[in-house]
């Protein structure tokens, strides 16, 4: 709408829009003009004939309604974009002017609280990468890789550290004095080289994951040589959010982070990340910091609290091991399990440590044995028995004493570090003896330890108690 334009007065105004002196005035002519200012002012108001210094009080308007305000989301371009809004010290160097300004900069604080600012990509059912925006889940629960820090090597040049494997052929690997320290003054790093033709680098299977999930990978780093190549595999292997790989080569020497989203299938199959140079030719790189992130919108999977299990054992028993080998020195072969002190356990995700601890009271056997020879050793069966720590001996040859008289504690431990998901670990401690077929040498096992056998003296008999425990422990 215009401003008010008078009509034509074809009597007053001579064929002009204005009155002319001494000119009659027609009431037709005269309303008109009248019509004219109540044809704009009732009902047809605008910007083009308000002032611009109008003000009218917030009282004097309805609400505004949502869907009159214009939408910040358009296109897909604008419904990821971010500002930065400074921090408190410089919030007013970058102003928002608009509220879709604001919205941009609401948005940031947002994707950097759920830790996406640092060179996050995905890749899209074309298999392209594109940057992961504000509008991803938050990260849950723990860093699900072992040893993410590279804080243990306990290998050789050429290694990979513990808890990750060898991609490829690795020249040399070692942990670095503490060079960067925007890492952190006294973080190490582990540094590894590559030489010739063959790719080079670590890897890691995450276990025990769930299905159809996005998971963040990310790796904190300094490239010196050859081309950096982060990637997974296990995930979706196409659509959106499937296996990404994204490359480095460039030539800055200071530390990177790179991060990349991949989803799980919906059989939840284990997922590898990999870090490793993939030219083969003077690759030199060190990783300060790996991790490995569930993110998800539905309730975290935690890691669940599992109590302590204890078994003790205070009745002696006397006919362990069960047999003995008719041939002199098969005392290997006569291992028996006591399984009083058998505890397990089964692991319900990753990031579980397992500590079984035993003390096993014993004593010499029947009091007419001159020989004694005695193992004791601690197995953990997780799928495949193993002997995990032992075997400890005790051994005695009093020629010429008919009474020989001993006792002890056997202290036997074990620690299972990231134990795997949905295994059952089980820990048995076995005992063995050595006899050449003449007499039954066995120990009396948690025995009841009596001072009147075999002599003169007299006392209290005391009942002795072996004890075991199975501590889980949240990593």
């Amino acid at each position: 709408m215009s401003n008010i334009s008078y009509p034509t007065k074809t009597v007053a105004g001579g064929g002009s829009t204005e009155y002319q002196e001494g000119n009659s005035l027609p009431a037709a002519e005269l309303q008109a003009d009248f019509d004219a200012i109540a044809n704009v002012v009732n009902g047809n108001l605008d910007e083009d004939n308000l002032s611009g210094g109008t003000q009218i009080p917030n009282s004097k308007l309805a609400e505004i309604d949502g869907t009159k305000v214009a939408d910040h989301w358009d296109s897909a371009a604008n419904a990821r974009a971010v500002t930065s809004p400074g921090d408190t010290a410089t919030i007013t160097s970058s102003p928002a002017t608009n509220l879709e300004e604001e919205l941009e900069r609401i948005r940031y604080r947002i994707e950097a609280l759920q830790g996406y600012r640092s060179g996050s990509i995905l890749w899209d059912s074309g298999g392209s990468p594109i940057n992961a925006s504000w509008v991803e889940p938050p990260i849950r629960g723990e860093n699900l890789l072992e040893n993410s820090g590279f804080e243990v090597f306990s290998g050789s040049s050429g290694d990979a550290p513990d808890g990750w494997t060898e991609s490829g052929t690795i020249a040399t690997s070692a942990i670095e004095a503490a060079a960067f320290p925007v890492a952190g003054a006294d973080k190490r790093s582990l540094n590894i080289t590559t030489s010739g033709s063959t790719a080079g680098g670590i890897s890691q299977t995450i276990t025990g994951l769930r299905s159809s999930t996005k998971y963040l990978f990310g790796v904190k780093y300094v490239r010196t040589g050859g081309t950096l190549s982060f990637s997974t595999s296990g995930g979706l292997a196409s659509g959106n959010y499937q296996d990404p790989t994204t490359t480095d080569s460039s030539t800055s020497a200071s530390v990177q982070v790179t991060q990349m989203i991949v989803q799980s299938t919906s059989m939840a199959a284990d997922i590898t990340v990999t870090i490793q140079e993939t030219t083969g030719t003077s690759g030199d790189f060190n990783v300060l910091q790996a991790w490995f992130y569930e993110i998800n919108d539905d309730f975290p999977n935690p890691h669940l609290s599992i109590p302590t299990q204890e078994a003790s054992h205070s009745t002696e028993i006397t006919n362990l091991p069960t047999t003995f080998a008719t041939a002199a020195g098969d005392w290997d072969s006569e291992w028996t399990t006591d399984s009083n002190l058998t505890l397990s356990q089964y692991i319900p995700g990753p990031g579980y440590r397992l500590i079984y601890t035993a003390s096993v009271q014993w004593a010499s056997g029947a009091v007419t044995d001159t020989n004694q020879h005695y193992g004791f050793r601690l197995r953990m069966d997780d799928g495949s028995a193993s002997t995990v720590d032992g075997p400890y001996f005790y051994t005695a040859d009093p020629h010429g004493t008919s009474l020989p008289r001993s006792a002890g504690v056997v202290h036997l431990e074990h620690v299972v570090d990231n134990a795997t998901p949905g295994a059952t670990y089980e820990f048995s401690y076995q005992v063995t003896a050595y006899d050449t077929g003449a007499t039954a040498t066995r120990p009396r096992l948690h025995p009841l330890i009596d001072p009147s056998l075999g002599g003169s003296v007299t006392g209290e008999t005391i009942q002795s108690t072996s004890r075991a425990r199975l501590r889980v422990e949240r990593m």
